[in-house]
């Protein structure tokens, strides 16, 4: 593992180690903090382990809606190549 990497989120820092590239690892620590503050802005007075639970939620839904539009893109990629592939070959 590379060097330690030090994030802060809630106001806490926090000392990871991760194979990732040190960018991306502070993006995704921006990302969760960014989460969290507008769920602690959009609700009063929750815990921490609320809040996390919230933002966590929150980011899950996000990346199954990517999910679901990566696999419609590439359906309708696929789609699209065997349709070509039939009017090239009714071409030759």
């Amino acid at each position: 593992m590379e060097n330690p990497i030090r994030i802060r989120i809630l106001d806490n820092e926090y000392l990871l180690r991760s194979d990732e590239d040190p960018e991306q690892v502070n993006e995704i620590a921006k990302l969760v903090n960014d989460k969290l503050d507008e769920v602690r802005k959009n609700s009063d007075k929750l815990s921490e382990g609320k809040t996390a639970i919230l933002a966590a939620f929150d980011i899950a839904g996000d990346y199954l809606r990517l999910l679901k539009e990566r696999d419609l893109l590439l359906h309708d990629v696929q789609d699209r190549c065997r349709l070509m592939n039939r009017q090239i070959e009714l071409l030759e």
